[in-house]
C-alpha cells in the first residue's frame, strides 16, 4: 500500500504508541504510512552505520575521532567500537529467553521467525551456557527451567518445546519480564553473562503496569547484576517502552522487519544484544573555546561549561556507537584546529576502571564543498534526512485536515484543494533535496549508503507526486 493523505489514521495508525528507530522508519514507509514526529530519532538514523570503526588492536575499546564542516555548522564525531570475541571464547551465558505468543504473532509469520531463529541459537549454545524460556500472552509461563544443554537429546528437547508454541491471548509482557528475571536470578554467576531477552510484537496490554514499573523492575535487576536486551517486532510494537526497558537494564534494544534480520540477530549477532565489552561508560567532550554547542546525539547526556557529558550503560562485543555534535564556530576554521578532546572512563569485562584520552577532534580540509571526512560526511546526511523527515511528520495532520476540507461541497474546497497542492509541493522539494544531497553524498564514498533512506523517499516521492495530480485535476 502506497502513502496517502485521505486521513489521519491512514497517516498514523497506531504510531502514537511507538517510538522511532531508522529500521522502523523504513518499515512504516514500506507499508505506506509517512513517518510520524515522534517516530523519528536523529540518534537512530545516525547509528544504524557502523562506519567501519575500527576493531581495537589491544583492550576493550577502539576509539576514533574527526571533525567537518558545512553550511557555518561544524560537526565533531566520535566513533566507539567493543572488541570482539569469537563467539567460542565469550564468557558463559546465563540466558532466558521471554517470548511473546499473544495473537498479534500470528500475523505475517512472526512467530516462526522466532522459532527459526531460536533453532539457530540452540545449535551454538555451549555446554557450560544456562538456558530458559519463557512465553507470556495475556498469562506467563515456564516451558523451560534454567538449565544446561549438553548434548543432542536435550537439543531435540529445546527444539520440540519451541516448536509446540502457538499463538494465543493478550499480551502481559510485564510478567514475562519478571518470570524472565527470575530464571536468570536462579544461576546468577558474576563471571557469567546474565541476560533476559525480550521479544514482543505488541504492547503490554494485561499487566496493570504503568512504564514506570517497567523501568524501576529493568533497573533493579541490573543493579543485581541482571541486565535485559528487548527485540521489537512490526509496527503494533511498543518501542518507546522497549527502548527505555533496554536502557534502564543496561542491555540493547533491535527492532527487526524480517525473517532475515531476526535469524541473523539470534545467530552470528547474539552476542551484541548479549555479552558487553565496556561496563559503565562515562565520557566528555571538552570544547575548543568558541566552539558553541548547537545540538548533540548520542545517549544521556548534559552540558556544563565547555564540556559536554555523556553516559552509556553497556558497550557490547564487537558492538558500535556514535556521538555527534552541531556546533556554531565564533569565528572561521582553518583545517587541521582542534575542535576539541575526547575523554572516557568505563569498567573492562574484568570489573577494572578504566581511564583513556584525550583524543584530539581535528578539522579536516573541505574539499569541493564536501565534508573531508567520509564518517562525518555520512553522518551529517542521516542528519539532513532525519530533519526533512520531522519537516513532512509535523506538517502531515495539517495536511490531513485541509483534504478533508476540500472534499466538502462548499465555496472553499477549491481554495483549501489550492492549498493542498501547495502543501504537497512543499513536501516534494523537500524530497527531492534530500535526494540530491544524499546521493550527492553516496556518489562520494563509492555509493552503497542509504539504500532504505533513499527508498523511503521514493516512496514519498511517488505518493506525493499521485496524490498532487489527483488534487490538481
Amino acid at each position: 500500500m502506497l502513502i496517502t493523505f485521505l486521513a489521519q489514521t491512514a497517516l498514523f495508525a497506531a504510531a502514537s504508541q511507538a517510538a522511532s528507530s531508522a529500521d522502523r522508519g523504513s518499515y512504516l514507509a514500506g507499508l505506506g504510512r509517512v513517518i510520524p514526529p515522534e517516530d523519528i530519532h536523529i540518534d537512530s538514523y545516525i547509528n544504524q552505520s557502523d562506519y567501519n570503526y575500527p576493531y581495537p588492536s589491544t583492550g576493550a575499546l577502539g576509539i576514533m575521532t574527526a571533525a567537518g564542516y558545512s553550511d557555518n555548522a561544524a560537526y565533531l564525531l566520535v566513533g566507539l567500537r567493543g572488541r570482539r570475541v569469537d563467539f567460542s571464547a565469550l564468557p558463559p551465558m546465563n540466558i532466558s529467553f521471554v517470548i511473546d505468543i499473544s495473537g498479534s504473532m500470528s500475523g505475517q509469520d512472526k512467530l516462526n521467525w522466532v522459532k527459526e531463529s531460536l533453532h539457530i541459537f540452540i545449535d551454538r549454545v555451549r555446554p557450560e551456557d544456562f538456558v530458559s524460556l519463557v512465553v507470556f500472552d495475556n498469562r506467563v509461563e515456564l516451558l523451560m527451567e534454567p538449565g544446561h544443554i549438553r548434548n543432542q537429546a536435550d537439543k531435540d528437547r529445546f527444539r520440540g518445546i519451541v516448536d509446540s508454541l502457538r499463538p494465543r491471548g493478550s499480551t502481559n509482557i510485564y510478567g514475562g519480564m519478571e518470570m524472565g528475571f527470575d530464571q536468570v536470578a536462579a544461576n546468577y554467576r558474576p563471571d557469567y553473562a546474565n541476560r533476559v531477552i525480550l521479544l514482543t510484537d505488541g504492547m503490554d496490554n494485561a499487566s496493570g503496569k504503568t512504564n514506570k514499573d517497567f523501568l524501576d523492575l529493568a533497573a533493579l535487576y541490573m543493579e543485581r547484576g541482571i541486565n535485559i536486551s528487548t527485540i521489537s517486532l512490526g509496527a503494533e510494537a511498543d518501542i518507546n517502552l522497549m527502548v527505555d526497558v533496554a536502557i534502564a537494564g543496561g542491555g540493547s534494544s533491535r527492532f527487526i522487519s524480517d525473517r532475515v534480520v531476526m535469524e541473523q540477530t539470534f545467530g552470528s549477532e547474539l552476542d551484541r544484544l548479549v555479552v558487553a565489552a565496556a561496563k559503565n561508560l562515562e565520557m566528555e567532550i571538552v570544547l575548543a573555546d568558541g566552539i558553541t554547542v548547537n545540538e548533540t546525539w548520542g545517549y544521556s547526556y548534559w552540558i556544563g561549561d565547555n564540556t559536554v557529558h555523556y553516559s552509556l550503560g553497556t558497550l557490547h562485543n564487537g558492538d558500535y556507537e556514535t556521538i555527534v555534535i552541531e556546533a556554531v564556530p565564533e569565528r572561521p576554521l582553518v583545517p587541521g584546529s582542534v575542535m576539541g578532546n575526547f575523554f572516557i572512563s568505563y569498567e573492562d569485562t574484568s570489573g577494572r576502571a578504566q581511564r583513556e584520552g584525550p583524543f584530539p577532534i581535528v578539522l579536516g580540509q573541505e574539499p569541493g564543498g564536501l565534508i573531508n571526512d567520509e564518517r562525518v560526511r555520512e553522518a551529517e546526511g542521516y542528519i539532513a534526512l532525519s530533519r526533512g523527515l520531522l519537516e513532512i511528520g509535523s506538517r502531515a495532520p495539517e495536511l490531513s485536515q485541509l483534504q478533508q476540507y476540500s472534499r466538502n461541497s462548499t465555496e472553499m474546497a477549491s481554495f483549501r484543494r489550492m492549498q493542498v497542492v501547495h502543501e504537497l509541493d512543499f513536501f516534494l522539494d523537500i524530497v527531492e533535496n534530500l535526494t540530491t544531497h544524499l546521493n550527492r553524498i553516496n556518489e562520494s564514498l563509492g555509493g552503497g549508503r542509504y539504500e532504505p533512506e533513499l527508498r523511503i523517499l521514493e516512496n514519498y516521492r511517488n505518493s506525493f507526486t499521485r496524490s498532487r495530480d489527483e488534487y490538481s485535476d
